[in-house]
């Protein structure tokens, strides 16, 4: 009897979409949960800005919640997929990052696009603050919009393992090891050196931080039957 291939994804997935669909295609054994909770902070905002940069459709949701006209507002982007979430609200969308899961690369090249402009950045309380990081001080204000709570939580071993943050990796470790044997696949280069550093080594880097940059590089792997 042959045994199904068994993956983890570090976070909720909607029935249909394209990783849930190309795990049933191959009949695999799709575990897909996030391991971490979140509430909201509230936060004032000091000075002015000419725009939001956005680095997750989570930051969006929690930053528009407390915020009054927020459509009338400037956003950039840390990549495509949360660009497409925040077309859903009419959004003015200013500047979208190429290769999300290289935050080093879009803060580059946001910082060379922003040149004198103010920028405001809402954030997790866990939040590593790539693109901040390279905004000189005068022309940038942080607010924390919400909190990420870790859960730790008893899973079955896994064959593939995809983390979609430094968070869920860590929040896994509460409760769980990883074999030797098992693929690990990081949801960019900020998941990628979160493993690095515990010791592990993703086969897997993603370019692009979305499901259908994943699935194309999971296709490469495991071609259709």
């Amino acid at each position: 009897m042959t045994t199904k291939t068994s993956l983890f994804f570090s976070s909720e997935l909607t029935p249909g979409s394209p990783l849930w669909t190309f795990c049933e295609q191959r009949s695999w054994d799709l575990t897909a949960c996030s391991l971490l909770g979140f509430k909201a902070l509230p936060f004032t905002i000091k000075q002015p800005f000419d725009v939001v940069f956005i680095s997750s459709p989570r930051a969006f949701n929690y930053f528009r919640s407390q915020i009054t006209d927020s459509e009338l507002i400037h956003y950039a982007t840390i990549g495509t997929g949360t660009s497409k979430h925040l077309n859903k609200f009419h959004s003015s969308i200013v500047f979208t990052g190429e290769k999300s899961g290289d935050a080093a690369s879009v803060a580059l090249d946001f910082k060379e696009w922003l040149g004198e402009k103010r920028v405001l950045f809402p954030l997790s309380n866990r939040s590593h603050e790539t693109v901040a990081a390279v905004i000189p001080d005068s022309q940038k204000e942080i607010v924390r919009c919400y909190a990420t709570e870790l859960l730790a939580m008893t899973l079955k071993p896994n064959d593939i393992y995809v983390f979609t943050s430094p968070s869920n990796v860590d929040a896994f470790l509460l409760k769980n090891k990883l074999s030797s044997s098992s693929m690990l696949v990081a949801w960019g280069k900020t998941t990628e050196k979160k493993l690095v550093d515990l010791g592990f080594s993703p086969t897997v880097v993603l370019e692009k931080s979305t499901e259908e940059y994943l699935v194309a590089e999971l296709g490469k792997l495991f071609p259709s039957p």
